[in-house]
């Protein structure tokens, strides 16, 4: 299995949504957690599985995919072999805010 590994952005924005879900309901950090892992794990087994993004400049493909019952897309992109999470975008947010970490 490859590596996951976050971008630091990413990684603040992952501990912010789960403080968050953490404050709504006792619990529901854990069952997002365990849903997005899920998530990365299949995309690291099967990369294809995630649709590519299509339009952006960058020299590796970028993939997204969405924890539905959260309203967050994940995006990924593959360097050296490990998995990158570039950002954890909630789907109230601009959906290109993360562009700038690609350049």
């Amino acid at each position: 299995m490859r590596e996951v590994e976050f971008f630091e952005e990413a990684a603040a924005k992952l501990e912010e949504a789960t403080d968050y879900l953490e404050q709504q309901r006792d619990g529901l950090a854990r069952t997002f957690l365990r849903e997005l892992d899920a998530k990365l794990q299949q995309l690291a087994s099967f990369p294809a599985s995630a649709p590519i993004i299509e339009g952006v400049a960058t020299d590796v493909e970028v993939r997204a995919f969405v924890v539905s019952r959260f309203h967050y897309s994940v995006i990924v992109i593959n360097v050296d072999g490990a998995l990158k999470v570039v950002a954890l975008a909630h789907h109230s947010r601009d959906p290109t805010y993360w562009l700038a970490r690609l350049s």
